[in-house]
């Protein structure tokens, strides 16, 4: 598929570039956050309880937040 864009703002046009790496940021901040909930560890040390609720809690606005632009990880 070819797909055509033009820009006005040359920041505009950097920004819808980088497309791809802001979702492979989110997808490895999602993936971080994850992992701590899951296995409640940040890094090589046991998480506190609210520490894993304010993680779990972060992954849930991160979510909704996607939700509302209409983003995903699904390619």
């Amino acid at each position: 598929m070819k797909v055509t864009i033009e820009f006005d703002d040359k920041d505009e046009a950097i920004q819808a570039l980088n497309a791809d790496r802001w979702q492979g940021a989110l997808w490895k901040l999602d993936q971080e956050l994850r992992g701590i909930v899951k296995h409640g560890y940040i890094g090589n040390r046991e998480a506190h309880i609210l520490e894993i609720e304010a993680y779990e809690k972060c992954r849930e606005l991160l979510r909704e937040a996607m939700e509302d632009n209409n983003i995903t990880f699904d390619i």
